[in-house]
């Protein structure tokens, strides 16, 4: 692996031969090397990088990592991934792939949660890393993904946790609410679970019947054992200072049927457009919306001051009071598994172990009975 020195610049350059993805042979080419040596390391870590072997540096496989891939996530995934490299990059960067052990992950870790970065922000870290080594074990024979055996890492819990606005909180806020298409996006954040992105692209056309709600009808349609429902197909979020529609979050697509009060306030909402179409957006993009409804509810009734996405957690947080069954929660809220559900949400269910020891206890009890009376 010979380098080569500038005799006009006294810098090194590295100039050998390699074979490409498809199997043709090529010549690189790179000057600017400080020292010999650097020079001859690019070579053995560009050589080593097309050999696909796992001994390259975790920054040389990265690099095929992102090539892998790109084609197959959404512009914010790699907007976000990028962003958490920052934090990965410099602790990883020169480190060999196959080297990487249990101890330096939990080291990495450990620096993190000394930072007091809270507990959610040190498992995206952690997932995101493990996602490489994942492709790594799977598709560049690497042994053993070494995230798994070091564990995940716990954090301080962060400063807001899930709160929910209950039935009566919900419709104390609604009542100081008077413009038809804040009620109308208030309840169907509520009414449905869907996230506020879904929410922002949807079209009149993924409103089943919208085109007949009309206050003229709405006898009609509430005596009427009819259910319409919403679809959900895809979302929008800001990305470089632009609105842009995408799948969904888990690219999934599903179908909600919507109650009745959020029926009337859709109709309500519609019947006070001065144009409506069925390709129109249902809610125009405001950059604060609900945050505003959320803010003013907060300042007139008294009523806590929760987060948009937390509309979502007191939708599944209903549906769970009310002993709904979990499948339909889990699939109203478009998770891919039930087990997602449940993760998130576990705290919130009754406590059905409760439940079960009170039985055993009247059984017991009967038990007793029977055996004084022998």
């Amino acid at each position: 692996m010979p380098a080569y020195k500038d005799a006009k610049t006294g810098t090194w350059y590295a100039k050998f031969n390699y074979k490409n993805e498809k199997g043709e042979s090529k010549t690189k080419f790179k000057r600017g090397f400080k020292r010999k040596r650097d020079a001859l390391d690019f070579e053995a870590e560009f050589k080593t990088l097309y050999s696909g072997s796992p001994d390259m540096s975790f920054r040389s496989f990265y690099t095929l990592y992102k090539k892998d891939v790109s084609p197959r996530i959404k512009e914010s995934t790699k907007e976000k991934r990028q962003c958490q490299m920052r934090k990965i990059m410099p602790y990883f960067g020169k480190m060999p792939l196959a080297e990487i052990q249990p101890r330096d992950i939990r080291n990495w870790q450990n620096s993190l949660i000394k930072k007091g970065y809270s507990n959610s922000y040190l498992l995206s870290l952690h997932s995101c890393l493990s996602a490489i080594f994942k492709h790594a074990e799977k598709f560049y024979n690497l042994a053993k993904n070494p995230c798994t055996l070091a564990g995940r890492p716990k954090g301080q819990q962060g400063k807001r946790d899930m709160q929910i606005w209950t039935l009566d909180e919900f419709k104390l806020a609604k009542s100081c609410i008077t413009d038809p298409c804040d009620r109308a996006g208030l309840s169907m954040l509520y009414w449905t679970g869907i996230r506020y992105g879904e929410l922002r692209a949807l079209t009149w056309k993924d409103v089943e019947g919208a085109e007949d709600f009309s206050l003229l009808n709405w006898p009609t349609i509430q005596k009427t054992g009819r259910q319409y429902a919403l679809y959900i197909s895809k979302s929008m979020r800001r990305f470089k200072g632009e609105s842009i529609v995408t799948s969904t979050k888990t690219d999934l697509v599903r179908s909600i049927i919507m109650p009745k009060e959020l029926i009337y306030d859709l109709t309500v909402y519609k019947e006070s457009l001065c144009r409506f179409s069925l390709e129109a957006p249902v809610f125009p993009y405001r950059r604060v919306f609900i945050e505003e409804i959320i803010k003013k509810a907060h300042q007139e009734t008294g009523v806590k001051r929760i987060r948009v996405h937390d509309l979502r957690h007191s939708h599944a947080s209903l549906l769970i009071n009310m002993n709904a069954n979990i499948a339909v929660i889990s699939k109203r809220l478009g998770h891919k598994k039930i087990s997602t559900t449940l993760d998130v949400y576990s705290h919130i269910f009754p406590d059905e172990e409760g439940k079960v020891i009170s039985l055993v206890n009247k059984v017991n009890k009967s038990l007793n009975q029977t055996i004084r009376q022998a």
